[in-house]
């Protein structure tokens, strides 16, 4: 009426993007004052509010019609006046259905909850505890030794939810380790919640300490391969380990729970090495890459709750690289499969249908697109200097050269995976994230090859060789650099977030924690 074409909305002044729009709208739904008036909103639409002078006190009344069974269109004889009545329902829309005649109660902060239950998994006890992101200045450092110099650890896993019955609550937890030379340790993991000094209890695999005790994963390994956290995965209950990187292309089914591991099944599907595994958020499927370029998803099988073994067919096949498959990450909830390879793509399918649905390139800003950071950028590096803001920048693509090595997918939805590119004198390394919707949100250069990635919330963990920096999951930036005295294998964060977990190759384990003077 005044002009301009309707095009695009305009966003608010509060928002300097689409992204930080729906950002922003995100950490006000997930908010401590939502959550304390969550149940006001239920009485309101599905609760007593809904009808009656409770609603009137409300203000909470609609038309009429709108309400459920206000209007039985098939007693209505005359033809027109059904139509009517049919024609006001669909104007007005419909009321949802009456669920509660009474208040719902609200939400339970979270030290009301930890009050009624005393006896707690370690799991339990981990979410009573601050995670580190709310405090990455408090961090305290403590060291641990899981292993022999010449026999670094390569994965290390607590899994989320151990199951333990009545008579063992409160016990640890199982905290999974697998060496370079294949050496499996269940050690015990219990983090502490009224400790002033300690931030958890470790509780070293006894039958580490002799040869003749030891636990070896009994499978060969591809001669030459050398063995990172890609090749293993735990299920969430941690009864399965599921292994790769095997001389016959096999995928290894691993119980773990009790006494010596068995392989309890083989799995032939690819027609060459199994490079990398990843199980789904919610634990119930599995997806692997292999160096035959093609990835596969597979279910996980349950027996009394607890997991037992894989699907002898896998729910889907996925192709489209050129090259060996060095990531994988699969989110069932998002429907998303997510795959990346030497070829320098990355690929996103559905899992439910397998489904194509785009590719993924690293983006590198032309020589003259490059911009400084700004002063205020937390922790500035010197590798960090430019800013690659896929917003106001010139990108090219080069289609040789680049080949993505980590990548891992957030809750969501967000992709976030290294490169390298090679060019003279020496390659250059790069860290991309993009958005669900397969949008660059921001790329940056960084000095040295990626060991490992993790993304939790709204941070992403980057292990670069003895260094690890945490940083923001929308710019990438800086927010803390941890460093150790030797080059970090693997890295994991607990259930909860409480604890990051460094496996370091002189055999020691560093776990970063709140300092319990500073909560």
């Amino acid at each position: 009426q005044s002009g301009p074409r309707v095009n695009n909305i305009a966003l608010p002044a509060w928002a300097s993007s689409p992204e930080d729009f729906i950002r922003k709208h995100r950490q006000a739904l997930e908010s401590e004052h939502v959550s304390a008036h969550l149940h006001e909103w239920i009485d309101l639409i599905f609760g007593f509010k809904q009808r009656g002078e409770a609603a009137v006190a409300a203000l909470n009344v609609f038309f009429y019609c709108t309400y459920e069974g206000a209007v039985d269109l098939d007693a209505i004889e005359d033809e027109h006046a059904r139509r009517a009545a049919e024609g006001m329902i669909n104007n007005f829309g419909q009321t949802p259905s009456q669920l509660l005649k009474e208040p719902h109660p609200r939400c339970m902060t979270k030290e009301e909850a930890a009050k009624i239950n005393t006896q707690m998994t370690a799991t339990a006890m981990a979410a009573r505890l601050p995670d580190i992101f709310t405090k990455l200045k408090g961090l305290k450092a403590s060291f641990v030794e899981v292993s022999e110099v010449g026999d670094p650890v390569v994965k290390i896993c607590i899994p989320p939810q151990q199951a333990h019955s009545f008579i063992h609550h409160g016990m640890p937890d199982t905290l999974v380790t697998v060496t370079v030379s294949g050496l499996l340790g269940l050690h015990g993991w219990l983090p502490h919640t009224n400790s002033k000094h300690q931030t958890f209890t470790f509780n070293f695999d006894p039958t580490l300490l002799t040869k003749k005790t030891q636990q070896r994963l009994a499978a060969t390994f591809a001669p030459g391969l050398d063995l990172s956290h890609n090749l293993f995965a735990t299920s969430h209950d941690g009864r399965l380990l599921l292994t790769a990187g095997h001389w016959d292309n096999s995928l290894r089914v691993v119980t773990v729970a009790r006494g010596k591991p068995r392989v309890a099944k083989s799995i032939y599907h690819h027609r060459d090495l199994v490079t990398c595994i990843s199980v789904d958020t919610a634990g119930h499927h599995v997806m692997v890459g292999s160096r035959d370029t093609t990835c596969t998803v597979w279910k996980i099988m349950f027996t009394s709750g607890s997991a037992s073994e894989l699907e002898s067919k896998p729910l889907q096949t996925l192709y489209g690289h050129d090259a060996e498959v060095t990531g994988v990450a699969l989110s069932v909830e998002l429907d998303m499969a997510v795959s990346g390879s030497l070829d320098g793509t990355v690929i996103t399918h559905t899992v439910r249908q397998g489904h194509y649905v785009r590719t993924l390139r690293p983006h590198y800003p032309s020589p003259s697109a490059l911009t400084p950071l700004s002063p205020h950028s937390p922790e500035k590096k010197p590798e960090d200097s430019l800013s690659l803001s896929p917003l106001s920048t010139t990108f090219i693509f080069e289609k040789g050269g680049v080949r993505v090595h980590q990548l891992v997918m957030s809750e969501m939805g967000h992709i976030i995976f290294s490169t390298t590119r090679t060019e003279q004198p020496k390659d250059l390394h790069h860290l991309h994230v993009f958005t669900v919707n397969g949008k660059c949100l921001c790329s940056v250069p960084i000095s040295r090859p990626v060991n490992q990635i993790l993304a939790r919330g709204e941070h992403v963990v980057v292990a670069e060789g003895a260094l690890v920096r945490i940083r923001d999951l929308y710019t990438l930036a800086i927010r803390q650099e941890l460093s150790t005295n030797a080059r970090i294998m693997t890295i994991h964060l607990s259930p909860g977030s409480s604890h990051l977990l460094l496996a370091l190759k002189d055999g020691k384990m560093v776990v970063f924690a709140i300092d319990p003077s500073k909560r």
